[in-house]
């Protein structure tokens, strides 16, 4: 602990200073990279959370179309409700322009609003 002590007292006042300043400046920026961390997990948590809320949007549109086939107990048929459920779908856009497109599990462009020329195309592998 002396040894500690007077290293210090043997340090001019300006070089104690330019210590305290460096220290100062390390614990600054120790925290601004914390806040800097938590800030992007909790952006990208919240964008993650936000995309999740839009597909249950999505999604509940077509469950409502669903439901309202012969086959759900609502009198539609199957075609019309799926018409019907790609136009409202094809309208829904977020941010501005950002939107959803529908393609099945073959793969298959099913619906895409804003390049049409790709419905009823397969994808490639490549």
């Amino acid at each position: 602990m002396t040894n500690k002590a007077s290293l210090l007292t043997r340090m001019s006042i300006g070089k104690r200073l330019w210590l305290l300043v460096g220290v100062a400046v390390l614990g600054i920026g120790y925290l601004t990279a914390v806040f800097l961390i938590d800030l992007r997990s909790r952006t990208l948590e919240e964008r993650q959370t936000a995309t999740r809320q839009l597909v249950e949007t999505a999604v509940s549109v077509l469950e409502k179309y669903h439901a309202l086939t012969v086959g759900g107990g609502g009198g539609w048929s199957e075609a019309s409700a799926q018409k019907a459920a790609l136009d409202v779908i094809q309208s829904l856009r977020y941010d501005k322009t950002n939107y959803f497109w529908i393609n099945d599990a073959t793969p298959k462009m099913v619906m895409h609003p804003i390049r049409p020329e790709l419905n009823g195309q397969g994808f490639k592998r490549q």
